[in-house]
């Protein structure tokens, strides 16, 4: 039995492999990015994240994150993918070859995410097999390629950054073994720093695969590991929030924008998705990408002060309509798991995603160690979305996490599939026999 498991396939995701996977994903994505025509050329002005990045690269400061008007300093968002985008607009100056740059660039990195995936898989102990067919999913049945291929928010940037952390801690054990554990504890420690400053939702969800995997790994088995592990984590975070510290006069470690994205959610006239907010006028009503007034309040008070109050006026409206509060949360959680998604079969494959990687996770709990670390991961990153209005590109860590839970779904049907191989192959071989030896397959041989 176990030659004919450990024959069944091979013993670990190779670089072929993902190169393929790479190969499959990228055109998918390019095509799509080819077929929205001109637009491929135009600059989402409206989206902070890319403000954000034109600020840096022509000022020289991370600050104006909103349309609606000029508000100072910010960190609104997560300073290390509006770092790319400055490079690229201070390398082509031009918006519209940057703004072509960008998306291509986002193109190569949702299909690293694909090709990657897998190895991740490896590294938790899914199948080799069931972990490609993981990959090719994604790689081939995007469910919302307008969000992986657009580049005006870092959703795409940072789950290529966890999953690649995730990946490298798979080289843990061999630096236990060589003697550099500290500094290999320390290394995880930064790397989810960096996971957190690329995209603020994956942070805890980092924070806890890292601990996972460090204690699988031999280490964070002393307070030297755990010192160091902080340390790290420290040094990685410390830069930004020393500056956040001294320019918004508040120590904003991720980001600043939680109360913001609080008050436009909890509110009398909120509804459960972004666009619905967008389409009823109200958030323009709100928020200080729309509204003047608002951009004026927030640059006057400051943009720590401003997130406070908001998040003060989002606290009390929660504490004062608790059911209507339970009735978004609610509709929120629906619109996030089975979401309505435009494209021709792309709302059925989103729930797909979400039905399978469920079922894995139910399927896969007391079987494999992995699947409940991969529940709880998931659990972080989207705890949050349940309390913000929803929007689809929310969605895209998740799914490379739901995908992984199914890969227990296709380990199962690949397992299966091989088990009726070998007993076609067993009877197979008993009728062979028998014929040899001119008696019936199972019959008795009748001597006396």
């Amino acid at each position: 039995m176990r030659e004919a498991r450990q024959s069944a396939g091979p013993a670990t995701v190779s670089l072929q492999v993902v190169a393929l996977l790479w190969l499959a994903a990228f055109p998918v994505r390019l095509l799509f990015l080819i077929n929205r025509g001109p637009q491929i050329f135009t600059a989402p002005v409206s989206h902070e994240v890319a403000r954000v990045g034109r600020s840096l690269a022509y000022q020289g400061e991370f600050r104006d994150p909103y349309k609606a008007g000029k508000t100072g300093p910010t960190a609104h968002t997560t300073p290390l993918y509006p770092l790319l985008l400055s490079g690229v607009f201070g390398v082509l100056g031009d918006e519209s070859r940057a703004w072509i740059t960008i998306r291509v660039m986002n193109c190569a990195m949702a299909s690293g995410v694909c090709a990657l995936t897998p190895v991740l898989g490896q590294v938790l102990g899914l199948p080799v097999r069931a972990a490609i067919l993981v990959g090719a999913a994604l790689a081939l049945h995007p469910i919302s390629a307008r969000d992986e291929v657009e580049g005006d928010f870092e959703n795409v940037f940072g789950t290529l950054v966890f999953v690649l952390f995730l990946t490298r801690l798979a080289r843990l054990p061999a630096l236990l073994r060589s003697g550099r554990s500290d500094w290999a504890v320390a290394a995880a420690g930064a790397g989810s720093g960096v996971v957190g400053l690329s995209y603020a939702a994956l942070f805890p969800a980092a924070l806890y695969g890292a601990a996972i995997l460090l204690r699988r790994a031999g280490a964070l088995v002393n307070w030297r590991h755990a010192l160091m592990a902080g340390l790290g984590l420290a040094a990685a975070l410390a830069p930004w929030a020393a500056r956040n510290a001294m320019v918004l006069g508040s120590l904003v470690v991720l980001r600043s924008s939680l109360g913001l994205e609080l008050f436009v959610s909890n509110n009398d006239r909120a509804q459960p998705e972004m666009r619905q907010n967008t389409t009823s006028g109200w958030f323009r009503k709100l928020h200080p990408n729309e509204s003047p007034e608002e951009a004026e309040l927030c640059r006057e008070l400051g943009e720590a002060e401003y997130m406070r109050a908001k998040f003060r006026q989002a606290s009390d409206w929660i504490r004062g309509h608790p059911a209507e509060f339970a009735r978004l949360t609610a509709q929120r959680a629906k619109a996030y798991w089975f979401p309505s998604v435009p494209g021709r079969g792309a709302t059925a494959r989103a729930w797909a995603v979400t039905l399978l990687g469920l079922a894995g996770i139910v399927l896969g709990w007391r079987r494999h160690w992995w699947v409940k670390h991969v529940a709880m991961m998931l659990l972080l990153v989207t705890a949050a979305y349940h309390f913000v209005q929803v929007t689809l590109r929310y969605r895209y860590p998740a799914e490379v996490l739901l995908l992984l839970a199914a890969g227990v779904l296709a380990e199962r049907a690949l397992e299966w599939r091989r088990l009726q191989r070998v007993g076609q192959t067993q009877e197979s071989c008993g009728g062979t026999s028998a014929a040899a030896s001119g008696h019936p397959a199972g019959g008795n041989s009748g001597a006396d």
